[in-house]
């Protein structure tokens, strides 16, 4: 029963944002993995930069479904990057439950942590890295904690949004499609009579009393030159 034009037409704050952090965030990693020195020299502050401007984008949207939950695996997958100076720990034993090899690991991206719980483990914030096998296929994978939450915020989203969003696209933010830039404001109508001169509308809009002299009627069509 969901909506797929309440999905399309979801409006979000600073959406342009969002779209510039994420494309900073992986174009970084790729620089990097391409050789690209400038990139992996300043590899901590792009990274810190980007999980930055995704995180305040997320929580200025946090009344969305869901993206309160995405704003927290992100906060966590950037502590454990940054942590680390701007790589992700991943956990050797965890890689190998997942059935794969540790030449699998892309070594511009990823630093192996100690096997055994230790301090050494902890500063490198191993319970935050990729520490959770996910051995199924067809995408066997390690993943961590931050991104499980990423992706239960991102499926509550987007179930939520087509079972219950609204269809019409919303007043402000940037939607996937260039819909109305708002709807139509109904004015109240505050009667058809005309207004008393020397009375107008009042506090309470409360017809003006009628004097001695002869009250001339003026409808809110009539020019102040007609006066």
């Amino acid at each position: 029963g969901g909506r797929v034009s309440a999905l399309i037409n979801v409006r979000l704050r600073f959406a342009v944002l969002i779209a510039a952090a994420v494309a900073l965030r992986f174009g970084t990693q790729i620089a990097i993995a391409q050789g690209v020195e400038l990139a992996d020299a300043l590899r901590w502050p792009l990274y810190a930069s980007a999980f930055g401007a995704l995180v305040g984008a997320l929580w200025l949207n946090r009344h969305a479904p869901g993206l309160l939950v995405v704003m927290v695996g992100v906060s966590l997958n950037a502590v454990a990057i940054l942590v680390n100076g701007g790589w992700m720990p991943v956990y050797e034993p965890a890689l190998a439950a997942a059935g794969l090899p540790p030449t699998d690991l892309s070594p511009t991206y990823h630093v192996v942590l100690p096997t055994e719980l230790s301090a050494e483990f902890l500063r490198m914030a191993g319970p935050l890295g990729d520490v959770i096998p996910f051995p199924f296929p067809p995408l066997p994978n390690v993943v961590s904690l931050g991104d499980v939450l990423i992706s239960i915020g991102l499926g509550w989203f987007v179930f939520a949004t087509l079972r219950w969003g609204d269809p019409e696209p919303a007043i402000g933010g940037i939607s996937l499609w260039a819909g109305p830039a708002q709807r139509p404001v109904s004015v109240p109508d505050i009667g058809a009579r005309p207004i008393l001169l020397g009375g107008g509308l009042g506090p309470g809009l409360a017809p003006p009393r009628k004097t001695a002299a002869a009250s001339l009627s003026v409808p809110w069509a009539v020019a102040p030159a007609e006066l």
